[in-house]
């Protein structure tokens, strides 16, 4: 697993209140090809019990996934929304943000990058393409998104730290049927012959 976005509670915060239908998102960039399964933004509840649902919005502002409902804390925490499929994504950037139920959330934001991007005409119930947002300037949510990158398997790194672990218990494994363990290593069969 893998992440991008903002996973650090930055300094300088500044608290504010997605009212109820209302998309919010912030756009970051995805280095790698990806399926998303998870957002996690630092919110709470604004004005009694509220459901929230994440987003993932494409740069031409089309609505590319849409998680589960989530309670909202009291108070502010790192809240995790749930895609029910994965979203595949390409490399290049995204929008990540949530929209509230009635009663509305509450979020911190920060001033850098961006830019935070707002749908103040959008439907909790059926969440649709935020065309007509518009842009609140340089700030960014702290959000991002819990992904698994395209290639799948394990990076090469970790991979070779298994190998190295196993080796080290087992001895080096043959790559193919044509080889032949020999004093603890494995030859070429061919080359066992030679060796006699």
């Amino acid at each position: 697993m893998a992440t991008f976005g903002e996973t650090s509670i930055v300094s300088a915060l500044t608290d504010g209140v997605i009212p109820n239908d209302q998309i919010e998102m912030s756009r970051f960039t995805l280095s790698e090809a990806g399926v998303v399964s998870a957002l996690t933004m630092y919110c709470g509840k604004h004005l009694g019990n509220s459901d929230a649902k994440g987003v993932i919005v494409n740069t031409s502002l089309a609505l590319l996934g849409v998680t589960t409902a989530t309670a909202l804390p009291n108070g502010f925490g790192w809240t995790t929304f749930t895609f029910g499929t994965g979203v595949s994504l390409g490399a290049g950037n995204y929008y990540l943000g949530i929209i509230a139920q009635t009663a509305g959330a509450n979020y911190y934001y920060f001033s850098g990058g961006g830019p935070m991007y707002v749908d103040s005409t959008n439907s909790y119930t059926t969440p649709t393409n935020p065309t007509d947002a518009t842009s609140e300037g340089a700030y960014h949510h702290c959000i991002y998104a819990t992904y698994t990158p395209s290639g799948g398997g394990l990076s090469i790194p970790v991979a070779m730290n298994l190998y190295r672990q196993y080796a080290a218990r087992r001895g080096p494994v043959p790559p193919c049927d044509n080889w032949t363990r020999r004093n603890g290593l494995y030859v070429p069969k061919e080359r066992d012959n030679v060796l006699g």
